[in-house]
């Protein structure tokens, strides 16, 4: 499963940036590849710190970009920007070049962790999962297990950084 939605963010990232996306009603792109993407990065993030910085900043300037699209929203709709707002709105472009700055060094992040390590394990479960995975078949657990479940990282050494 881990390699198909490997092998379909690969096909997303060699995808031309021409060919269209479904769009879903809020007007945010959905994407299979798009969401195993994000589903991989965020397993790489608990794992290695310089890609959950990466995320970190990628979600500030999606936030940033959100806030002036609605500032333009408004500005459309005929309501008058203060000069901070206005200031916000004209940092747009350099807002979406941060973006794809910071989505770029995720990629390559991504590719640096398959290479050197294989593929991220996607969907790491909760030891309250596995625990009770590991539970007889007509056991239940109560939840209440105090039982710590070790997941084995990938050796990261400093030197690869």
């Amino acid at each position: 499963m881990l390699a198909r939605e490997l092998c379909s963010i690969s096909a997303f990232r060699s995808a031309p940036p021409s060919e269209p996306c479904s769009t879903t009603a809020g007007g945010s792109v959905s994407s299979d590849a798009g969401t195993a993407r994000s589903k991989v990065v965020s397993e790489l993030a608990k794992l290695d710190p310089i890609v959950r910085d990466f995320v970190r900043d990628e979600f500030r300037l999606k936030k940033k970009l959100r806030e002036i699209e609605a500032l333009e929203a408004a500005a459309a709709s005929g309501k008058s920007l203060e000069a901070a707002q206005v200031a916000k709105v004209s940092k747009k472009g350099q807002v979406l070049s941060d973006l794809r700055l910071v989505d770029q060094h995720i990629s390559e992040a991504l590719a640096d962790f398959q290479k050197r390590h294989g593929p991220v394990p996607l969907a790491l479960k909760s030891s309250e999962q596995q625990a009770e995975q590991q539970a007889a078949p007509g056991a239940r657990s109560s939840g209440s297990s105090k039982v710590a479940v070790a997941r084995r990282i990938p050796a990261y050494s400093a030197s690869c950084g």
